[in-house]
């Protein structure tokens, strides 16, 4: 069975620059991330020990491979799964307790690359999915249901924050809904960037378009607006610092990439390049990027595969991990 999502259509993703994935929410609980790509159960993936209520992100480039049999069998509790890169079932299952989410991301997937069909999730009393339904391409949610949710595709861009006083920010943005219903808009603040607190709710019935707010965020200088659904579940942004305006980090959407050309997000870009992963360049990108958003297309005849983006800016330079699958 075939779980991929249908593309956005061109003049749709304009407005798709940024697709937010649904997470559990807790208030105490911590967010682990990967590391890098290994074994689930190998403590060496994680950034900590992975408890009850907890947030485990992996992150995008990475593969997390469930290789040992069967994990967990429900415990840690209340899991929030988010597939930001890629989880890949070769050998076992993994098992969840009935309050357990799995998200994937725009641009992350799940598969299995075993032999069998003993390669499963399972959420509750339901195996949700199993190595015989295929590949699944985020956005996508499995819930103990046994069914599996779209998630609703949401663009935020020009995200900024700037200081007014000591104890007082103003956060800009522009918000275009492009499926969904969201109940209302929450602004978060964190001092680290990982760990996030509710700052302020907003209750709107008019989301789209430029929106601004002047909140008390003392003492936290990173800031992003999450978008709470008629259940409570939520999607969150990008990330803001205070006073520069600029996300933490560049953005591409979609990744993988299955047609032409994709979007990359973020200001102050000088230059872009396509590298293979021993560092050889293959393609150097026109330049004149815009402030907010640009397309930008592959070459011809790029074959499939795992590729690095370099993208320099005038304050720093990063390499994105980028798959090509068309």
């Amino acid at each position: 069975m075939d779980k991929t999502i249908p593309s956005i259509p061109l003049g749709r993703r304009f407005f798709a620059l940024i697709t937010f994935l649904l997470v559990g929410y807790t208030t105490q609980a911590a967010t682990i991330y990967s590391q890098g790509s290994g074994g689930w159960e190998d403590p060496s993936t994680w950034s900590g020990t992975i408890s009850d209520g907890d947030e485990v992100i992996i992150q995008a480039g990475d593969i997390i491979y469930i290789n040992s049999g069967n994990v967990y069998n429900s415990n840690p509790l209340n899991l929030s799964i988010r597939i930001d890169g890629v989880l890949e079932f070769v050998n076992g299952k993994l098992i969840l307790d009935e309050d357990a989410t799995v998200s994937i991301s725009s641009g992350g997937y799940m598969e299995s690359t075993g032999t069998g069909n003993g390669e499963k999730l399972k959420i509750g009393n339901d195996f949700v999915w199993t190595a015989n339904d295929g590949r699944v391409n985020g956005p996508y949610q499995f819930t103990k249901s046994g069914g599996v949710t779209v998630l609703p595709v949401v663009a935020v861009y020009s995200l900024k924050a700037s200081q007014t006083d000591e104890k007082t920010t103003t956060i800009s943005w522009v918000n275009e809904i492009i499926d969904g219903t969201p109940s209302e808009l929450v602004i978060q603040g964190s001092l680290d960037g990982k760990a996030f607190s509710d700052l302020e709710f907003i209750l709107s019935n008019e989301f789209s378009g430029i929106q601004e707010a002047a909140i008390n965020s003392y003492p936290h200088i990173y800031f992003r607006i999450g978008i709470i659904d008629d259940e409570g579940n939520r999607i969150y942004s990008a990330i803001t610092s205070l006073n520069n305006g600029s996300e933490i980090q560049v953005q591409v959407f979609p990744n993988p990439v299955s047609g032409e050309s994709f979007f990359l997000t973020g200001n102050d870009i000088i230059e872009v390049n396509l590298k293979k992963n021993t560092g050889i360049l293959l393609h150097q990108f026109e330049k004149n990027y815009r402030e907010d958003f640009n397309e930008l297309f592959l070459p011809d005849n790029l074959p499939n595969g795992m590729y690095y983006l370099e993208v320099v800016r005038q304050s720093n330079a990063q390499s994105i991990p980028v798959i090509i699958q068309r």
